[in-house]
């Protein structure tokens, strides 16, 4: 499998960290304009749309300071029909008829209860719990702990910090 990291900050380093568990052949590349880092190829961010990178599966690491420019990057690689994928760690709980829609990353022991939506791109860190009927839409950044009660709404590009009820 091809991997590719949009921005390769702190955000970059945790995803990249679970995903080489299950994908430990993995060939990874990163786009950045900022970051140096020795342990993977870092190409210029403005390249990730070139036609030679179709091949790859695009995970979004640009974090909580900058929703709106992640949820624009997110359009773009669906627009080019990329891979977006999801990422569920193994530790989370799922309820099958809960929805994660492409780009969402659910961190560990995060709990999805039954009808419950995560939105394209949106970030659930560690500990989360969505209640059932409750919707996180598109490029939302839940932070550790977070409680969200049954049957809520979380619009689009929303911050909510550690231990949020």
């Amino acid at each position: 499998m091809n991997i590719a990291y949009i921005g390769f900050g702190d955000l970059a380093k945790q995803i990249r960290h679970f995903l080489q568990i299950e994908n430990p052949n993995a060939t990874e590349i990163a786009f950045d304009d900022k970051i140096k880092d020795d342990s993977i190829v870092i190409i210029n961010f403005s390249e990730f749309e070139n036609e030679e990178f179709d091949q790859y599966h695009f995970y979004v690491c640009i974090g909580y300071q900058h929703l709106n420019y992640r949820f624009q990057i997110t359009k773009k690689l669906k627009e080019l029909g990329r891979k977006v994928p999801y990422f569920i760690h193994p530790s989370a709980i799922v309820d099958p008829t809960a929805k994660i829609e492409e780009g969402a990353f659910i961190f560990p022991g995060c709990i999805l209860d039954q009808n419950s939506t995560v939105g394209l791109g949106s970030i659930l860190h560690n500990g989360v719990i969505i209640s059932h009927d409750s919707s996180i839409n598109s490029c939302n950044y839940i932070s550790p702990g977070t409680i969200v009660s049954g049957n809520v709404k979380i619009g689009s590009e929303n911050f909510l910090g550690s231990g949020t009820i």
